[in-house]
């Protein structure tokens, strides 16, 4: 079992046959596309109108906006997110064999994790903030976009980038 970026900052997952059958619900028959509509479906159910697949440089995109009220009643805030399909390969033994892409199995995935996520928002044990913090998109001055994780991890990981309020520097 391997994970890595490949040059578009995606998370590549390459299991072997042994760790594909630990996913739930890999062995499903349903195809992509169907699971692509069930979890636009899980969306919908639970009251988000506006949505959509992005597909850029060969990664896929589930994006969605929410309108979510403030304590002033006549007052509603737009917020974006943005998460990334899992891009699950299939690594095989054989010498030379290429890894395959496994985009039902990726679908699932992305399917049970938005269906947990909204299990928990639906049964009072978070919010829907407190469980999508990570995917809200931020403008950023430069005209760009990026998730509140990747400003994260980019104040983690390069000593050059501005601190965020939260993130301390080590005592050596």
């Amino acid at each position: 079992m391997s994970s890595n970026n490949n040059n578009t900052g995606t998370k590549r997952i390459e299991l072997t046959e042994k760790h594909l059958k630990n996913i739930p619900g890999y062995s499903t028959t349903k195809e992509a596309e169907r699971l692509r509509g069930m979890t636009i479906g899980l969306l919908a159910s639970a009251g988000v109108k506006n949505h959509a697949l992005l597909s850029k440089d060969d990664v896929e995109y589930l994006m969605f906006e929410l309108v979510i009220p403030t304590r002033e009643n006549d007052v509603k805030r737009v917020i974006h997110f943005k998460i990334e399909v899992p891009r699950i390969y299939r690594k095989f033994t054989k010498k030379g064999m290429e890894s395959r892409h496994e985009e039902a199995a990726s679908w699932r995935l992305m399917y049970d994790y938005l269906d947990r996520k909204l299990a928990m928002v639906r049964l009072g044990v978070s919010d829907i903030m407190e469980e999508f913090t990570a995917n809200i998109v931020m403008q950023l001055p430069n005209g760009q976009q990026q998730t509140v994780y990747e400003a994260m991890m980019e104040g983690v990981n390069d000593p050059k980038a501005p601190m965020l309020p939260f993130i301390l520097e080590a005592d050596r």
